[in-house]
């Protein structure tokens, strides 16, 4: 009521539009003192204790949302996932010696690697999020990719590449083109762990009647295939597809549908270089 009193004669008096935009600065500095009080406090509550957290900005590129909780929670979760396939799979991840990060992001999922033994890569497409890492993770090693291959290392460089929504953002070319550069930086027997988004309900429910029954016939399903490579761009993998074509060059170790924690409803695969 007082509300709507205060309305009218601020519109009386001609300065219900001034009174908007006055609002509308002061809502925009509330939402960024909030954040920055959320980054500090966070920064010192969590498993990855006194590692900055990203800028609003940097950290909605990588997650799809401003708010510093989830980053934390579902890279911690993330983290959790992968270590939860290796070991479910007698892989424990000490015993490993180099892990890449292959679309490290804002490095939501790497920072909770400082304490292992192994040595620590991560590589972006976003030049600008690998900056961020180098200067504020300082203990993994940044590269910045291309769209397509290869990336900036050596044959058979690592025991484990990790990539978590990755090829749920890229064309059906570009899949099987990093598929086969992945396999070449892995070391023998190497482990390769990846999400898509796969027959979980939540994702079926966003495909039309046609790409539903491509689907379930066991095509590859992509949507805005013309911006691979960003988050509009969206791949829907079944299963069969995976096992099948994707990684037909690889030992399917384990399969999760729904397993990715920090992803949430994306199935998780583990496979091996043969």
């Amino acid at each position: 009521m007082l509300r709507s009193r205060v309305k009218e004669v601020l519109r009386a008096m001609g300065l219900l539009p001034t009174a908007k935009r006055i609002r509308g600065r002061v809502s925009i500095l509330a939402s960024g003192l909030r954040y920055r009080i959320d980054q500090l406090r966070y920064r010192y509550k969590t498993d990855a204790a006194r590692l900055p957290i990203p800028p609003r900005r940097l950290n909605y590129l990588v997650t799809g949302a401003e708010s510093v909780r989830w980053y934390v929670d579902s890279g911690r979760w993330a983290a959790q996932s992968i270590t939860t396939t290796l070991e479910r799979n007698l892989i424990p991840i000490d015993s490993l010696r180099t892990i890449l990060d292959f679309g490290c992001g804002s490095g939501r999922v790497i920072r909770h690697w400082r304490s292992l033994k192994a040595e620590v890569f991560g590589t972006d497409y976003n030049s600008e999020l690998v900056a961020w890492c180098r200067q504020y993770l300082g203990f993994a090693k940044f590269s910045v990719n291309q769209l397509d291959p290869p990336l900036p290392y050596e044959d058979q460089s690592f025991d484990l590449i990790y990539a978590l929504s990755v090829f749920t953002h890229l064309d059906e070319s570009r899949q099987a083109a990093w598929m086969a550069e992945l396999a070449r930086v892995l070391g023998p027997n190497g482990y390769l762990l990846f999400t898509t988004s796969g027959a979980c309900p939540f994702y079926l429910k966003r495909l039309s009647n046609a790409e539903l029954d491509r689907f379930q016939r066991g095509e590859l399903v992509i949507q805005s295939e013309n911006v691979a490579g960003t988050n509009t761009c969206a791949a829907y993998h079944p299963p069969e597809y995976v096992r099948g074509r994707l990684a037909r060059d690889f030992l399917v170790v384990d399969h999760l549908q729904g397993g990715a924690f920090g992803n949430p409803y994306q199935d998780v695969y583990l496979l091996q270089k043969c």
